[in-house]
């Protein structure tokens, strides 16, 4: 180590006096045969930069780099709210109309209800309408085969007396080889039916 008192570091190491050393004897050997070169080395360029500007150099990139990347995002942030903000307002449009057709849904099952109720009273109108045509219908039959019955009593005593007025006529009439007394009898008896 060049001084040996000192810590080891960046100007103290073995190294740097290695490189030093060398570098004296390569200007020696080049002024020896006549080739110039510079003892002091020129900075500039890119090449040429310190390690910290390379590297501040470096980290300007990248934070350009980032900074377009932050801005694309950001622009990308903001078309993506735009079309939340949009969706957000579909599906509340979509939510109102929901509730709208609920509200009509709502309606229409109370408006079918009361029309069920009504239908369900007048169903049983009916089928009270129906059971007293069937008790009309039953009594009117039966009245009707009363009618009946009697018109055909009626008819037949009818002809019953007309019969028995016949029979009453033929035994009365002289014809008969019968005694008066026995027809008189018969046709008194035939009176009384």
């Amino acid at each position: 180590m060049p001084s040996p008192d000192k810590p080891k570091g960046k100007n103290n190491n073995r190294k740097q006096t290695f490189d030093s050393i060398c570098r004296t004897i390569l200007f020696d050997i080049s002024r020896r045969y006549g080739v110039h070169l510079e003892q002091e080395p020129s900075y500039g360029g890119r090449d040429y930069l310190e390690k910290q500007d390379f590297i501040i150099e470096k980290q300007k990139k990248i934070l350009s780099a980032q900074g377009e990347a932050l801005t694309k995002n950001t622009i990308a942030i903001a078309e993506q709210e735009k079309r939340f903000d949009k969706a957000v307002k579909a599906v509340s449009e979509k939510e109102k109309e929901l509730e709208k057709q609920e509200g009509l849904i709502e309606e229409k099952e109370q408006e079918l209800s009361e029309k069920q109720s009504a239908l369900a009273t007048v169903t049983m109108k009916i089928a009270d309408i129906e059971s007293l045509v069937e008790e009309v219908a039953d009594t009117a039959y039966e009245k009707a085969c009363e009618v009946v019955a009697d018109t055909v009593r009626a008819e037949t005593q009818k002809e019953d007396i007309r019969v028995v007025e016949d029979y009453k006529k033929w035994l009365a009439s002289p014809e008969r080889k019968a005694p008066q007394e026995k027809r008189d009898f018969a046709v008194k008896c035939l009176g009384t039916v």
